[in-house]
């Protein structure tokens, strides 16, 4: 059953919202759910490719990104974590939206069935309570960027020095 078929008569809300009211909140969390999946995916799949660059490039005489993964490797795998942890939190904040709307939209054919009404459901969708996942995972990500920054900078800093081994190493080979 559509938004635009509910009778507003079936609204058992004190401020009896309108159905355009209520389809504009309910499309609102859904593209809070689409930003909160590619969010999550973000955070999966970027950690994974740095981690696969980084290690694709150590060996004996490592690249740059391998110097990266030899300086600062525990700074990676922290960073890694943060990341992939900010990926999970932006997912359950993605399902409790998603459950929200469920709940929203249950309450809006049958108010039973939930046992709630429309305007308490959207209160507490609303809530900060709700969204501290969404807090969290923004947290987790800074942390995360933070320990890829730290790796990648203590490299940099020594730069100078890795360029000499690099130029040393195929000096030997020439």
């Amino acid at each position: 059953m559509s938004l635009d078929s509910i009778e507003t008569s079936m609204l058992q809300t004190p401020t009896n919202y309108s159905r355009e009211d209520l389809k504009l909140y309910l499309d609102y969390v859904e593209k809070e759910m689409n930003i909160m999946g590619v969010l999550s995916a973000f955070c999966a799949l970027a950690p994974a490719l740095a981690i696969k660059e980084l290690l694709e490039n150590i060996g004996p005489s490592p690249s740059y990104l391998g110097e990266i993964w030899n300086t600062g490797h525990s700074f990676i795998v922290i960073a890694t974590l943060l990341i992939l942890a900010a990926a999970g939190f932006f997912y359950g904040q993605r399902s409790t939206l998603a459950w929200f709307y469920g709940q929203i939209s249950l309450a809006l054919i049958d108010p039973a069935m939930t046992g709630r009404s429309v305007q308490q459901w959207l209160r507490d969708a609303d809530s900060w309570a709700t969204w501290t996942r969404y807090k969290r995972s923004f947290l987790y990500l800074t942390l995360g960027a933070i320990g890829y920054s730290v790796a990648f900078g203590a490299v940099a800093f020594e730069t100078p020095k890795l360029h000499m081994n690099i130029a040393f190493r195929m000096r030997k080979h020439l």
